[in-house]
């Protein structure tokens, strides 16, 4: 089949050019005109396909230096992003490599300081319980001059809270009233020992209705009534006075709380709340128990 087609097209340029060669030689000039005019127009074609080349090579050459432009302005953008990411990485990673080895250095400071700590507490703990010991040898050594030394001590720190504290609560000159109206008190009592001492004895002395009736008798016996009335009548008084308080504290505290206390709740709150004015109370109580009633100069 292509052996045919190439004879068919070999056989029809071949009829072509017989053609032209019969024609006659007007013609031969026309077509000379003709391929002068096609080789004129192939030449100002082929000079723009030239110049068009040119053109394009000048333009791919203008495009190529500007992508090279614009291709090292984005290496040098890139460099640049680049150089900035590393730093921002070096940074983080010196922050993390700091975070880490802060954490880490709080994982460690407990057992290295706990061992550190053991080692001085041991040697601490060594000299303390040294001191310690020779403390109680030298107390051991001196305890019979430390014992009453000791003693005497509390015994006066104590005295001293006590009267510190009765001068603060207890009425002014209370005391050297109450041992007054008992010594007035017991001038009757020391009568009656002048009259039985008189009495042995062989002194002649007046019968027991004499003295009795005499008025050394009879006013003394008049002081010793006038003393125990005046001190009923005060015991009476700082009796009524406490327990007035009392109730009145508890009054307040049902009003405050909305609470009834009674026994030992109410006993534990009395104690533990007391006012100035009750303890005063119940100290001149005392002193009146103490240096009247009980004769305890």
């Amino acid at each position: 089949k292509r052996k045919m087609l190439v004879d068919l097209k070999f056989e029809a340029l071949r009829n072509e050019m017989e053609a032209v060669r019969a024609l006659p030689a007007e013609f031969g000039d026309s077509i000379r005109q003709f391929e002068n005019m096609v080789g004129e127009r192939d030449a100002e074609k082929s000079m723009k396909k030239k110049e068009l080349s040119l053109l394009l090579k000048s333009v791919a050459l203008d495009q190529q230096k500007s992508w090279s432009h614009a291709l090292q302005r984005l290496v040098r953008l890139w460099t640049k992003a680049t150089d900035i990411l590393a730093g921002v990485f070096d940074v983080s990673a010196a922050k993390y490599r700091a975070e880490l080895f802060y954490e880490s250095w709080l994982i460690l400071r407990k057992p290295a300081g706990r061992i550190r700590i053991r080692r001085i507490m041991n040697k601490a703990c060594l000299k303390r319980l040294v001191n310690i010991c020779a403390n109680f040898r030298r107390l051991e050594n001196s305890i019979h001059k430390y014992r009453p030394l000791r003693i005497m001590f509390k015994c006066f720190q104590r005295w001293l809270k006590y009267v510190e504290y009765n001068y603060q609560h207890v009425s002014k000159d209370l005391k050297t009233s109450v041992r007054r109206r008992h010594e007035l008190r017991e001038r009757l009592g020391q009568f009656l020992e002048e009259y039985a001492l008189k009495s042995n004895s062989s002194v002649i002395v007046p019968t027991a209705q004499q003295v009795f009736s005499s008025r050394q008798f009879v006013f003394v016996g008049w002081v010793e009534l006038v003393q125990n009335k005046a001190a009923r009548r005060h015991v009476e008084w700082l009796t009524r006075r406490r327990v007035d308080l009392r109730l009145l504290r508890l009054s307040f505290d049902f009003l405050q709380h909305g609470v009834i206390r009674r026994g030992a709740d109410a006993q534990e709150y009395l104690r533990s709340t007391a006012v100035f004015l009750e303890t005063r109370a119940s100290l001149d109580l005392q002193i009146w128990k103490v240096d009247f009633f009980s004769g305890v100069p």
